[in-house]
């Protein structure tokens, strides 16, 4: 599992950061003993993350407010330097299918009005802007303010006597890879919330540029599978929350050989750490793959924070799904992954490096445009180098 030591969480409810607590992965694994060198510059400088979203030279869409309720105007302002006489706006979904598009003119427009489809989505969406059929600069997110589902757990007593809890299901959907055992215990009914749409919520889609004294990381956010996870990461970025940390973890294979997780974000550098609160556990149906982005938690499964880990490969890291919360991958970097999973070791029982990666910066950018037709999950990296980690992707 990946979870994290520490037992006891303050009950602290951030709106604009939803956090989740540091978890342990796996609790065996081995390193690889070689200590990498240092990739070469991978990412454009950072740069601030603002209020609007800058599209092409010459269009600029901004939400004017970040919360719509349900029956109130979505409003967008769309400004033009006077060059653009007409901008088309385009709502997709993460694999770039079209919801609904309009042309529009520099003015601030309801989105409701102009693309009525938006009121039927149930995950987040993105608004690009266009000028004569190409996309420029980055989308706003369109997310929908969802009742999420609850989460389905049973206690387990493990083989040293301790009582873990186990994610079994989320309301009454059992785990695709729940075991027997598991789909029993989920035979007992629950009361089930029913899931509405109260409202909206704009914002700049933006990227997380991880710089590390092993080499550069670019994270996209998976909007569509865990917002909530991701403002609370987002929020601790901007806020200068990761700066000097290190990755205090790295499991480069778990106790079958399999490619596991590198882990980092802990202020306490042990995995005991948090940032002073814990947030609930996120439903994401995001496969953990190479690259795949997730919370770490301790036993319970709201006790998400702020340690993060990156997955090294699905034949190690396909047990957590739906047990954690991916909620992001990363799309440049791939050097800098195998660089950090080649830390020498110093201690096999905590997976702890001789010396730590440390993180020199995390820092936002605006997310590159998207296009009809096209995912930007395909960007995610894959291995580039199989003989590393037993030649697993």
């Amino acid at each position: 599992m990946i979870r994290t030591t520490t037992t006891r969480y303050a009950a602290l409810a951030l709106l604009t950061a939803l956090a989740l607590e540091p978890a342990a992965i796996a609790q065996d694994a081995q390193s690889t003993p070689d200590a990498p060198s240092m990739p070469g510059p991978l990412l454009a400088p950072p740069s601030a993350a603002t209020a609007a979203t800058e599209v092409g030279p010459s269009v600029r869409l901004t939400g004017v407010r970040q919360w719509h309720a349900k029956d109130a105007p979505v409003l967008v302002r769309v400004e033009t330097d006077g060059l653009v006489e007409e901008v088309t706006l385009m709502l997709l979904d993460a694999n770039g299918q079209l919801i609904g598009q309009s042309p529009v003119r520099a003015s601030t427009i309801d989105l409701r009005q102009v693309i009525p489809a938006m009121l039927e989505i149930e995950r987040a969406s993105y608004l690009q802007g266009a000028v004569r059929g190409e996309s420029i600069g980055a989308p706003l997110v369109v997310e929908p303010l969802r009742t999420p589902r609850r989460v389905r757990t049973r206690d387990r007593t493990d083989e040293s006597g301790t009582v873990r809890t186990d994610v079994i299901g989320w309301d009454a959907d059992p785990l695709p890879n729940a075991t027997r055992e598991e789909r029993e215990a989920m035979s007992t009914p629950r009361p089930v919330e029913p899931q509405i749409t109260a409202g909206f919520r704009l914002y700049p889609e933006e990227d997380l540029l991880l710089s590390t004294d092993r080499g550069d990381l670019r994270m996209a956010f998976a909007h569509d599978e865990a917002p909530a996870t991701g403002h609370n990461l987002r929020q601790l970025a901007r806020e200068g929350f990761y700066d000097g940390l290190t990755f205090h973890r790295i499991a480069s294979v778990d106790r079958l050989g399999n490619p596991f997780v590198v882990q980092g974000g802990d202020p306490a550098g042990t995995g005991d750490g948090t940032p002073g609160y814990a947030i609930t556990l996120e439903e994401s149906s995001l496969p953990f793959d190479y690259g795949v982005v997730g919370m770490a938690r301790a036993d319970d499964p709201h006790s998400i924070g702020c340690q993060f880990f990156i997955s090294l490969g699905r034949e190690g890291t396909a047990r957590l799904d739906g047990k954690y919360s991916p909620f992001a991958y990363c799309v440049e970097g791939e050097p800098t992954i195998r660089a950090l999973e080649s830390c020498v070791i110093e201690d096999p029982a905590t997976q702890r490096p001789v010396v730590p990666p440390r993180i020199l910066s995390a820092t936002l950018a605006p997310a590159p445009p998207r296009a009809v037709g096209t995912a930007r999950a395909t960007q995610r990296v894959t291995r580039q180098s199989p003989g590393d980690s037993a030649g697993h992707r």
